[in-house]
């Protein structure tokens, strides 16, 4: 068994946060979000998603 991730776009993590892709953009600079790049387009792993959103909510 393995632990399977689901890899999305930029504008699909800004739609699931709520937030622009100017805004997801920002925060994969800064190292909130991890991401890595596939071409020429930014994947982010929907845990890295999740994690981010379950910091902001508990601060």
């Amino acid at each position: 068994m393995y632990n399977q991730q689901i890899l999305m776009h930029v504008s699909d993590a800004g739609s699931l946060l709520g937030c622009s892709s100017q805004i997801i953009y920002q925060l994969i600079n800064c190292g909130e979000l991890k991401a890595f790049k596939a071409g020429r387009a930014w994947k982010i792993s929907s845990e890295s998603v999740h994690r981010y959103a379950n910091s902001r909510l508990n601060n």
